[in-house]
């Protein structure tokens, strides 16, 4: 596994990190709502860090 793909984070990385269920990470994938993501072979999903961030940045208001 190449050192790119072994940074990128899983699902359920992700979802710990926003608090989430991965249920709803996949349900945001589904209507295109939520962060962008890599579909790598095998149907495996993947985020990247830089993206991710990215997204939070943009998407999520601030309280």
């Amino acid at each position: 596994m190449s050192e790119q793909v072994r940074q990128l984070l899983t699902p359920e990385q992700v979802a710990a990190a926003l608090n989430i269920t991965t249920a709803q990470l996949a349900a945001w994938r589904a209507a295109g709502t939520g962060p962008n993501y890599f579909s790598l072979p095998e149907g495996v999903i993947r985020y990247g860090p830089r993206q991710l961030a990215d997204w939070i940045r943009r998407d999520i208001p601030l309280f």
